[in-house]
């Protein structure tokens, strides 16, 4: 296919008849292998003086290339987000 007919192309984006999973997380971990990266995502259940308990709700797995589409589309976000709110400040943990 030529560049201008894929560029022409359009993406249609479906959901499925179950429809989509909502995940909510407020972690995230990081796994990676020679082919792939793997995120997986939580969120803190529980907090105590002895733990953290943290609930592992989902696991995406991805190329290296679309990862790294992810982080461009992420970055490109973050800096709009700011741009109107102020920068984002992470908080200083004991």
């Amino acid at each position: 296919m030529s560049e201008e007919a894929e560029q022409s192309r359009t993406i249609e984006y479906v959901e499925p008849e179950d429809g989509r999973l909502l995940v909510y997380a407020n972690n995230h971990m990081i796994a990676v292998t020679a082919y792939d990266i793997r995120v997986l995502f939580g969120e803190v259940v529980g907090v105590t003086d002895e733990k953290i308990e943290i609930e592992q709700r989902v696991q995406v797995t991805m190329t290296w290339l679309q990862a790294k589409y992810l982080m461009e589309n992420l970055s490109q976000r973050i800096a709009a987000f700011e741009k109107l709110n102020g920068e984002i400040k992470l908080p200083t943990i004991p």
